[in-house]
């Protein structure tokens, strides 16, 4: 689903569908959380206060990746070595 920031007054929103709302069990006029991570270009929305750990464990997820994927091929020819 794709939605387009939005200029409201001096700040800027976005419109957030009944259905999107439904789904992750949010209602309208409920108070939320936004969370942002910056590493993940993300936002999270969430009723309960995120976990004070969630930005770190992203960007150790994030940082995870990235190793994987930079030393992909090193990664498989270990693993080819382990399997003799």
């Amino acid at each position: 689903m794709k939605q387009k920031i939005i200029k409201i007054g001096n700040s800027q929103g976005i419109i957030i569908p009944k259905e999107a709302l439904d789904a992750a069990g949010i209602q309208q006029g409920k108070e939320v959380y936004i969370t942002p991570d910056p590493n993940a270009g993300t936002l999270i929305i969430s009723e309960r206060l995120p976990n004070e750990n969630y930005a770190h464990n992203t960007r150790l997820k994030n940082s995870s990746q990235k190793i994987l994927e930079q030393y992909r091929e090193a990664w498989k020819n270990l693993a080819k070595i382990d399997e003799k």
